[in-house]
């Protein structure tokens, strides 16, 4: 496993930390960790190897590439590092990301030992986000490492039956302006992630919860739904986007967990 490539890269961003901490401008008690796609999986292996991280915001990369690789891999290079991530966490997740499964996104919220994390899941998109969901990076560091920003909870999630009506409910924090609430759901679990079709359901603000109606279209196939909450901020961010862009944007995009209901327990309910 110490031949690995990864293991390698993990290695040099680590001598990386360790310059970043011997300089005089630098507080080392306030290093963050962020990558995207390669450097998504760079950030949850250096997170969970080095306690120097007090924050990180992996984007399309670290949570999926969970087939068997042998007896020594898997433990040294894979499991052993999101089991081991205990500093804040802010997934970067788009709904048909080949290298971020966001079906894997759902384990890996259970293995980390991290309790203060949070998600962006942007739909329609393939290993890119857009200007909402990309700032979630800038938002994280401010809030953990500055101390000059409060993210919203993470929105949380019911789904049930009324009148024979299929609908997931939002109750999303209301700590800052909400702009919109949108539900995203499909019924491809089979299919490879790039392959999937998410129906959009836009969500009704009433009384402090937001509700969706889904139309399911038959009860043979699994159903799997998540809610996006978009806050206004209070000023605009700029910064620097994947591929060499550079964004402004005056909004961001907060994710419920996803929930995945079979087909048996959906016929049930």
């Amino acid at each position: 496993a110490r031949n690995s490539g990864w293991f390698l890269c993990t290695i040099g961003s680590r001598r990386a930390l360790t310059f970043l901490e011997r300089q005089a401008e630098v507080d080392p008690d306030r290093l963050g960790a962020y990558g995207h796609s390669m450097g998504g999986k760079l950030t949850v292996m250096l997170a969970g190897i080095d306690k120097r991280v007090k924050a990180a915001a992996p984007s399309c990369g670290g949570i999926s590439n969970r087939e068997p690789k042998g007896a020594v891999y898997a433990p040294i290079m894979d499991d052993a590092s999101l089991v081991n991530i205990t500093c804040p966490i802010f997934f970067l997740r788009p709904a048909h990301d080949f290298h971020g499964n966001i079906d894997d996104l759902q384990t890996a919220l259970g293995e980390i030992k991290s309790t203060d994390w949070r998600i962006t899941c942007a739909p329609h998109h393939q290993h890119q986000d857009t200007k909402d969901y990309e700032v979630a990076t800038q938002i994280w560091f401010d809030q953990i490492l500055k101390k000059s920003f409060e993210t919203p909870k993470t929105p949380q999630t019911e789904l049930m039956t009324r009148n024979g009506v299929t609908e997931l409910e939002i109750l999303a924090d209301s700590s800052r302006e909400i702009l919109s609430v949108d539900v995203f759901y499909s019924r491809d679990a089979a299919k490879k992630a790039a392959d999937r079709f998410w129906h959009h359901a836009p969500a009704k603000n009433g009384k402090g919860k937001w509700t969706a109606a889904i139309e399911l279209f038959g009860l043979d196939k699994p159903l799997w739904v998540f809610a996006n909450a978009r806050y206004k901020l209070d000023k605009e961010i700029t910064g620097a986007g994947y591929y060499y862009g550079v964004y402004t944007t005056e909004s961001f995009v907060l994710s419920s967990e996803m929930q995945m209901i079979s087909a048996g327990d959906l016929k049930v309910a």
